[in-house]
């Protein structure tokens, strides 16, 4: 690994690093899961971008390297190769600056070039579907979901490559993050379009972590009042609901231990746009809707799932109709088992104690990997 990126991971000798913008966490998040070879190319893209885009700064007044430093970081959360995430970092270069692709495909290779061909494509079809005469005509919601799913699909028709779409909802994400720099009419729009077609292809990608981050930050802009009272009352109650969900985490993995059962565990509170459209599509208020938490089993065969679902039933007995099974995104071989369980007897969420948990169990999805997208 080069003296600068050392420098950059741990400091001078002063301990005082000398900061780059957000780019010594890019690498230390790298550091964890690549090798230090491939650490040292992700540092040379950024190197490269930074120098593409000197000069060049945002509506926030930060220079335009944090942004796709930031779009990049997303990606390395989710652990991402490093083609992934020099592309991410080289994806506005053809598009902002005067340096043709063919430059980044004589310097990273024909990978990173395809990649951010693939981006700089999206682009303009964002920008083309941007248009007033490209939006759906306002006869009602039918037509608008029939808009937003036809620029979905377009997206995925025009990614050979899955991980140009990832690049593209990394991006996304960091412009909602700075979105309160725009007027309102422009925060508005991009939210809805962000809620959209965003969002949902983050699901479709089986990226939960994308898609949650989408949808809240749309809310943020669409209904900031609701945002805030529904974010509220989750931060009172934070401690003891991450408690209870990893309780009940750690109870259901020795029950599925005990059955030979190789299965991978993870628990969460729901999030808060999650929450916002279950109280719109119901009628009620916060304190009615009783399933805010939500557990994943990943299994590896089809049949474990329900062997799973058994033990789940037997810890805690499902709630009457509430009870759902599903097909779970589409293209990939996987089922899920969503069941709301009977309440617990100290609720963390509320004082009713009427706030069950909703179950998932999936086999054959792994968040990480993403090659089968039609």
């Amino acid at each position: 690994m080069s003296a600068q990126i050392d420098q950059l991971l741990h400091g001078s000798a002063a301990g005082k690093p000398k900061r780059a913008p957000a780019i010594d966490d890019l690498l230390k998040i790298c550091s964890r899961y690549l090798p230090h070879e491939e650490v040292e190319q992700v540092y040379q893209a950024y190197l490269f971008a930074a120098e593409a885009h000197k000069g060049q700064v945002r509506l926030s007044h930060e220079d335009y390297i944090t942004h796709p430093v930031a779009s990049a970081i997303t990606l390395a959360d989710l652990k991402m190769d490093p083609t992934t995430l020099k592309a991410a970092l080289l994806h506005d270069v053809p598009w902002d600056t005067s340096i043709p692709l063919s430059t980044l495909e004589k310097r990273f290779g024909k990978d990173v070039a395809h990649l951010v061909d693939g981006a700089t494509k999206l682009n303009r079809l964002a920008v083309s579907d941007s248009d007033e005469h490209s939006r759906p005509p306002e006869t009602g919601a039918v037509d608008s979901r029939a808009w937003a799913e036809g620029l979905r699909k377009m997206f995925i028709a025009m990614a050979e490559d899955s991980r140009v779409l990832l690049v593209k909802l990394a991006e996304r994400l960091n412009n909602m993050e700075s979105l309160s720099y725009l007027p309102e009419e422009n925060r508005r729009q991009i939210a809805s379009e962000t809620l959209d077609i965003y969002a949902p292809l983050a699901g479709r990608l089986g990226i939960g972590q994308l898609k949650w981050q989408l949808e809240d930050w749309s809310l943020h802009y669409l209904d900031p009042e609701k945002y805030k009272e529904i974010a509220t009352l989750l931060a009172s109650r934070r401690e003891a609901r991450e408690e209870y969900v990893a309780d009940v985490v750690h109870r259901l993995n020795d029950a599925i231990g005990n059955t030979g059962i190789a299965g991978e565990l993870t628990g969460r509170p729901k999030h808060i746009y999650s929450i916002y459209r279950k109280m719109m599509e119901r009628g009620v208020g916060f304190d009615q809707i009783y399933d805010l938490a939500a557990v994943r089993v990943i299994v590896d065969k089809n049949p474990e799932c329900y062997l799973v679902l058994g033990v789940v039933h037997c810890l805690w007995p499902p709630i009457p109709g509430q009870a759902r099974a599903a097909e779970r995104i589409q293209n990939i071989n996987s089922i899920s088992e969503p069941t709301v369980l009977e309440r617990p007897k100290h609720c963390p969420w509320c004082s009713h104690g009427q706030c069950p948990t909703e179950w998932t169990t999936l086999t054959g999805l792994d968040t990480r990997f993403y090659n089968q997208v039609n």
